[in-house]
This record gives C-alpha cells, structure tokens and sequence, in this order.
C-alpha cells in the first residue's frame, strides 16, 4: 500500500476547514421560479416521528400504513406500527405485550387503531414494561394476518 506524503494530509485539512467554514445551507441548480417548491420542500416533514408515551392516559388513533419486522436492533429485528393521523405519519415501536395485542386482532394495513398507554409495571425478573390497550375500529378479529 502506497504511503500518502504530506500534500496530501494538507490538502484533506484544507477540505475539511472549507466545509466546516459553511455557515448557510446551499441550493445548487435552482432558478428564481424554483423558490416556492423549495420553500414548500424545506417545510415538509420528513418520514415519521416516533410516538414516545410517558405518562399513563397517553393515546395514539391513526390508520395503519404499515405492521411488521423491519427495525434491525442490537437485540434483534423490531417490530414496528406506522399510523397515519392528521398530525402526520408516526412509527410505534411495539414490545411483545403490544405486538401480541396487535395480533391478536389481526392488524392490517388500512385498519384503524387507537393504543392507550396503560403505565409501566415490573416484570418476574424485576424489569420495566410497559403495558398498552388496543383497539380496532371495526372490533373484528381476523383468522389470519399476514405482515
């Protein structure tokens, strides 16, 4: 493997000191009639938040966009619910008492939902969990749910 010399090294530190001096974001190929496209473009939302609940009482009602594993995590694959709700689109990352629950009522993509936050208890080996109640719209379980 080649050995890199000194002009190199200088010329990365210069790169890095130009793009660390940028104090504005830049628009690159945009006319004066772009303007308006981009300020919309600046002011939408990006993918989806999270729904974080913290205190007991804490709901979620939305349409299901999405269910299923996809989330890859240090401990495994994730399962998470995407809800579309007039606020905007909201990824529930579900633990196994909510994804049974979900199960349990076949949950699909369309199906409306509302989750409550029902607190945190601890389990046999003395850890937090955090207990949900579901409800489907429509109140029907389904034999069977494909994700």
């Amino acid at each position: 493997m080649a050995k890199k010399g000194k002009a190199g090294k200088a010329k990365r530190a210069a790169s890095k000191a130009k793009k660390s001096k940028r104090s504005k974001a830049e628009t690159v190929g945009a006319s004066k009639a772009d303007a308006a496209l981009i300020k919309s473009a600046k002011e939408k939302e990006v993918g989806s938040r999270s729904w974080k609940p913290e205190l007991e009482g804490d709901a979620i009602v939305g349409d299901v966009l999405s269910y299923g594993k996809g989330i890859s995590t240090r401990y495994g694959e994730a399962t998470v619910l995407v809800l579309g709700t007039p606020d905007g689109a909201y990824t529930v990352y579900c633990n196994a008492g909510l994804e049974r629950s979900l199960d349990e009522l076949a949950v699909i993509e369309g199906d409306r939902v509302a989750i409550v936050f029902k607190g945190k208890v601890k389990t046999k080996r003395g850890r937090p969990f955090k207990l949900f109640a579901v409800e489907k719209a429509d109140g029907k379980k389904r034999k069977t749910r494909k994700r």
